[in-house]
């Protein structure tokens, strides 16, 4: 009995010490979830596991440009087909195989869609032709299982550097990152969710596309020889599986008569598609929007939608058909949202802009810096009643002024001597801190939210809007009403 009840204890005790290191290992292994990262791929990967089987009929697979490109709950928004993005900073077509190895798991998608930028050698330090922070991106967040274990090995075996057991023990790994732990190590919910189903909309600025014309048939280049491996791989997976694949370069990629033929022989040997954004004639599909639309390399959500259609035209040519789906059509309401959040991050003038604050989800932060006495024209002072602001600047020459709009209640002041107010907004899950001096008593003004500081503190009246949907700040302007600039950002007040 004295030996069994010892056998218990140290059973117990090897019990509690494995979970606490599983759980330690959880902890510290970097999160990338839609309220911190651009690319979210620990959400991306994480929300896939809970798609329900056999739902999905089309995958991306590819670097962080396609997780940029295509947002899944718009194809299924416009065409009723089913999709996931399941692209990662630096996936190259060696990630891109266990990934879709590991998604044949779960899912029997009817098409794989496959961006070609990683089948050229562009990280020429790695021979896995990607960097081991974003290999971990991918692999980490998998769940372990046959395929798992047979990518760590095969990472390990191709490039010595890595260590195996880092990654069935990432605490190895991760040790010093308790240093910066964050909300989000600890809060599983936030890590799981992909609304998006992999999709990362994004700003960005626009740059003008450089098309491709064929000049030279006859030109051809080698693809790198680890990739062109992997490749022939995800072929033969699509073929085995009777998935039709394919292959895509998007606008940035690069592009020249070599590789344009190398891929497009490729494509005609294996049975696959190979579809080009650079063609003159296929770029010309998007009609793009400029400057509005960024479509080169990272699209900025505008520039997705673009992109996003012209790819469902290309999934409905291979006759892939529209099924209701209750976990898009749960979701379709997130995507209603982003698109709200870009057309305020996009608006340029006062009017518009202050009746576009008047949205229940939005936490509306305003501090003033030296002055903000200028009038607003009757229409944007109207807008600015509607969100329940009691004070009207006109006439309040270089008095201090803040304002937060949060949780259904308004915090307001304005005085001739510094102010400071601190709080929550988001039901408590951000913290605030916000300051304003008018000339007389300072002339600054700071509004930090979970201690990263928003404000542009330039003259005028500085705004901060934050999303409680997405967890995230989605725009900071300066409105300097006595010059009537009207809606300034970042790169405006930069410019001068």
């Amino acid at each position: 009995m004295k030996r069994a009840g010892k056998l218990l204890k140290y059973l117990c005790f090897l019990a509690i010490l494995t979970a606490g290191l599983f759980r330690t290992n959880e902890v510290l292994a970097p999160k990338f979830t839609y309220a911190n990262s651009n690319w979210p791929t620990t959400a991306t990967i994480s929300g896939f596991y809970d798609m329900e089987p056999d739902t999905v009929d089309v995958l991306f697979l590819g670097s962080s440009v396609m997780a940029n490109a295509f947002s899944p709950q718009q194809i299924y928004n416009d065409t009723g087909i089913r999709s996931y993005n399941l692209g990662s900073g630096h996936q190259s077509i060696f990630l891109s195989y266990y990934m879709l190895k590991e998604a044949l798991r779960f899912q029997h998608p009817q098409a794989v869609v496959l961006d070609c930028r990683f089948c050229w050698e562009l990280i020429p330090e790695s021979v896995l032709n990607s960097g081991e922070g974003q290999i971990r991106l991918a692999i980490d967040p998998m769940k372990w299982s046959a395929v798992k274990r047979e990518a760590v090995h095969d990472i390990c075996t191709r490039d010595p550097s890595h260590s195996e057991l880092s990654y069935y023990l990432t605490n190895i790994r991760y040790h010093d990152r308790w240093k910066e732990l964050s909300r989000s190590d600890f809060m599983p919910a936030d890590i799981m969710c992909s609304p998006m189903k992999g999709y990362s909309a994004i700003a960005g600025t626009y740059e003008e596309v450089r098309l491709f014309e064929p000049a030279d048939s006859e030109a051809g280049v080698e693809m790198q020889p680890l990739m062109a491996e992997y490749l022939d791989k995800i072929t033969q997976l699509c073929q085995d599986n009777d998935i039709r694949l394919i292959l895509i370069d998007l606008p940035g990629n690069n592009m020249n008569d070599g590789i344009y033929n190398t891929l497009s022989t490729y494509a005609a040997d294996h049975g696959a598609e190979y579809f080009n954004f650079m063609l003159p004639e296929n770029f010309a599909r998007l009609q793009e929007d400029a400057p509005r639309e960024r479509l080169i390399t990272h699209a900025n959500f505008w520039g997705s939608r673009k992109l996003t259609a012209v790819m469902e035209t290309i999934l409905q040519d291979h006759g892939i058909a529209a099924v209701t789906d209750e976990q898009y059509e749960k979701t379709r309401g997130y995507y209603d949202a982003l698109t709200e959040n870009f057309t305020l991050s996009d608006t340029y003038d006062i009017e518009t802009y202050m009746r576009l604050l008047k949205n229940s989800r939005y936490a509306v932060l305003m501090a003033v810096n030296d002055d903000c006495s200028g009038a607003m024209s009757d229409t944007a002072r109207e807008y600015w009643r509607e969100l329940g602001l009691q004070y009207d600047l006109a006439g309040q020459v270089r008095k201090s002024y803040y304002a937060v709009i949060a949780d259904g209640e308004i915090r307001e002041e304005l005085t001739e001597e510094p102010l400071h107010l601190q709080g929550t907004i988001d039901g408590g899950q951000a913290v605030f801190s916000l300051d304003s001096a008018g000339f007389y008593s300072g002339s600054i003004c700071s509004i930090l939210i979970d201690g990263e500081e928003y404000s542009l503190n330039t003259r005028g009246l500085n705004i901060v809007v934050y999303d409680t949907l997405t967890d995230r700040v989605i725009d900071s302007v300066n409105i300097d009403i006595r010059t009537d600039a009207g809606i300034r950002r970042k790169e405006q007040v930069e410019a001068g």
